[in-house]
């Protein structure tokens, strides 16, 4: 449901007791093209006719042994399975049908019933109760308990409705006469060829010479040879392009030399139509291009004969196309008896090398799995390089489907093949391959390189866009869904710096950057964290936005103690008409970044309306730090004042912190009546703190003859740490983004 979009208007699962029963309704003009992946079946929907790749035939049988019936001679039918359609009440009866590409192409009427058509496997449609449907070994008998209204079939309709493979093929041109061409005596024939037409008394003569010569090239696997010759009897007789066999010969010659453009317009021609020889190389161009429409595999499947009496030359190769069609349609049966009748020529080591890899092929499409890995290893060692690195491939992947290999020793397999065949759809399908295997392991470096070797080098291949969208959403994954935080931050901070280039635009982009930086600040790689914001404010934000972001790359400079820095990041986030937060927050960074670079002064006179807290820390650590203990004083009595602790409320340290200050500047200040104050109103508080000794110390009036107020501050350095500005800042990030302090 999730990938047919409006293809399939409705699929559900019926209830059945004895079957697996799938309904779909499909718009009009969709229908499914079955196939098969060793024991799996698959149904491919697309917008195409209802076919089949081997048509069965019904035969009226009035005279049968068994009483009158009706026959559809089938391979291996399986039970019958009645069912009752739920919304139209329909009552039919299916036949399900083994072997890949057997079904009915036109509708049968029937007094008493109807055999729809079907892609696969066979529908009938009763009309009365008393129909008989039985399965047997050779096919799909239809009879009756009572009588079967049927007329006889005539020999010349039966002949019709025959599978085509099973009917003589329409040929264009002979090769049988060199059908054991052997290049032992291939430079006398040829001289011998040439010689008859340079003596030729005509030129119509001399043109058949040269249609024996392209013959005897071709026959021999001289294509380019031929072409050559095909070229010379065109320029002397124009006419002759228009012939078909002209036509086929210079399409035959182009295919072998992997000039499959040039080929597919010679086999466009007219002149090759209602032709089973020109179906079959229009039909195979197609095929070793890539496509697999069912009009493709069906010219091939039912014209898969037309080798059988060319020359070796020519008969081998084709036959390993043939049967690698065959296998990609999964008919498995046809395809065995393809292999077996290739496996009792004598193949050359490199023809056997790719027999064994096909052999595993159709092995792996027929479920003997054991088979096939044995192919596959005998292919991979074998003479014939291409079948090697596929046998290679196939056998990992086999591997890895029946859970007899990781996937880290998959990847190891297929990692030896990066270099072993280089270019075209091979390499590119291995480094898709490969780049999904790493994805799924976690290896998300190797992943994403992988994909962009893929992409990069194959931008114009088919399938380069589903590899980058495949990389920007592993992408998302990582900095949007929070699939880095399982990543060491330096190794995260890494694979984002590489791959870059797959941020995406506006705000998913922009959070992508704020989800990072968070956790760069998070585990203090600071300087990482201000680059990634830097970035952010220069280049993708304007308005609140940027100044909100360019407040947060403060926030991270200042904790880095480049107070510069800060500056610079305030200064270049500027914005007008900012929300009042915002607008202080911002002065106060500034505020914090002056003071760290020793301009106090012009500090106190930004902080000068400010009557916020945060304000009033800011000027009590100026003071503080100037050692002006009456005006620290007074900042942190506003501080613990805007607490507004109750007498019988516990302290919490940083509220205990601030009291303890506040009696060394009261102390320092010579101010007895304000520490009077404070040991009568926080005494008691203070004494249940971790506090309790150093606030004894300072603020217990006996004590005041025995230490002098100079060495106060050593004999108290826990006070030291106040909470200053940056502290509380330091202090929300342990539980709180970067992103969203505001």
């Amino acid at each position: 449901r999730a990938v047919a979009g409006d293809m399939i208007v409705e699929l559900k699962q019926l209830p059945h007791p004895a079957a697996t029963v799938l309904r779909a309704v499909t718009k009009r003009g969709v229908n499914p093209l079955p196939k098969r992946e060793g024991l799996t079946w698959l149904l491919e929907f697309a917008e195409q006719s209802l076919t089949t790749l081997s048509p069965v035939a019904a035969a009226a049988q009035p005279d049968s042994p068994v009483g009158a019936r009706v026959f559809l001679p089938v391979p291996e039918p399986g039970k019958a399975v009645p069912l009752v359609d739920p919304e139209m009440g329909e009552y039919f009866v299916t036949v399900p049908v083994l072997p890949l590409g057997y079904g009915v192409t036109n509708l049968y009427e029937y007094p008493q019933f109807q055999i729809r058509p079907s892609s696969q496997g066979v529908v009938i449609e009763p009309r009365v109760d008393t129909l008989r449907i039985r399965p047997v070994r050779q096919g799909i008998g239809i009879t009756s308990t009572r009588t079967l209204h049927i007329s006889p079939t005539s020999d010349l309709d039966i002949a019709r409705a025959q599978s085509d493979s099973d009917r003589p093929l329409t040929r264009i041109v002979d090769f049988e006469p060199l059908q054991n061409a052997s290049v032992e005596f291939f430079s006398d024939h040829r001289q011998e060829l040439e010689h008859a037409i340079a003596v030729a008394p005509s030129r119509t003569k001399r043109a058949e010479g040269r249609y024996e010569l392209v013959r005897f090239f071709l026959a021999h696997g001289y294509s380019a040879e031929a072409l050559g010759v095909l070229r010379i009897l065109a320029d002397e007789t124009p006419e002759t392009k228009k012939r078909a066999d002209y036509r086929l010969y210079r399409g035959m010659a182009n295919f072998l030399l992997h000039r499959y453009e040039e080929a597919r317009e010679d086999f466009k021609g007219s002149q090759l139509d209602n032709n089973d020889e020109g179906m079959f190389w229009r039909s195979l161009v197609e095929f070793v291009e890539g496509h697999e429409e069912p009009q493709v595999m069906r010219g091939i499947r039912s014209t898969a004969r037309i080798p059988d009496p060319y020359p070796r030359a020519l008969r081998i190769p084709l036959a390993m196309d043939v049967i690698d069609a065959t296998i990609r349609v999964g008919d498995a049966d046809r395809a065995q008896e393809f292999v077996e009748s290739l496996g009792a020529e004598e193949l050359f080591p490199k023809e056997i090398g790719e027999w064994q890899y096909l052999s595993g092929m159709k092995d792996q499409a027929a479920g003997d799995f054991e088979a096939a890995i044995g192919n596959f290893e005998l292919a991979a060692v074998g003479a014939h390089r291409p079948s090697r690195v596929f046998a290679t491939v196939a056998r990992a992947e086999l591997l890895l489907e029946l859970e007899r290999a990781s996937p880290l020793e998959t990847i190891d397999s297929l990692e030896t093949l990066r270099f072993a065949w280089r270019g075209g759809e091979f390499e590119f399908d291995l480094l898709r391959r490969l780049g999904d295997l790493y994805l799924s392991q976690g290896g998300f470096r190797q992943g994403l390189s992988t994909l962009r070797q893929a992409a990069t080098h194959f931008r114009e291949r088919e399938g380069a866009e589903q590899i980058t969208q495949r990389m920007s959403d592993t992408f998302a994954y990582l900095f949007l869904k929070d699939g880095a935080d399982r990543l060491p931050p330096v190794t995260a901070i890494a694979l984002y710096e590489e791959f870059k280039e797959l941020t995406p635009v506006g705000d998913l982009g922009d959070q992508m950057i704020r989800n990072l930086s968070d956790r760069l600040v998070r585990v203090d790689l600071l300087d990482e964290a201000a680059a990634l914001l830097d970035g952010q404010v220069k280049f993708r934000l304007q308005g609140v936005d940027k100044a909100r972001v360019g407040a947060q790359l403060a926030v991270v400079r200042l904790l880095a103690r480049d107070y510069a820095g800060a500056l610079k990041a305030l200064e270049i986030s500027e914005g007008e008409n900012l929300p009042p937060e915002l607008q202080n927050q911002r002065t106060q960074l500034r505020a914090r970044a002056l003071m760290g670079l020793g301009n106090d002064a012009s500090a106190m006179l930004l902080l000068d309306t400010d009557e916020s807290r945060e304000a009033e820390q800011l000027r009590m650590e100026a003071f503080w730090k100037a050692k002006d203990w009456p005006r620290a004083s007074q900042s942190l009595r506003k501080l613990i004042r805007m607490e507004d602790i109750p007498r019988d409320q516990p302290l919490n340290p940083a509220q205990a912190i601030n009291i303890l200050n506040y009696s060394i500047a009261l102390t320092l200040s010579g101010n007895d009546q304000g520490l009077a104050q404070v040991r009568d109103r926080y005494g008691e508080a203070m004494r249940a703190t971790d506090l309790r000794d150093a606030f004894v110390l300072i603020a217990t009036p006996e004590q005041f003859g025995l230490i002098s107020f100079e060495s106060i501050p050593s004999k108290v350095r826990i006070a030291e740490n106040f909470q200053t500005f940056l502290a509380e800042y330091k202090e929300r990030l342990e539980n709180e983004a970067l992103s969203q302090i505001n």
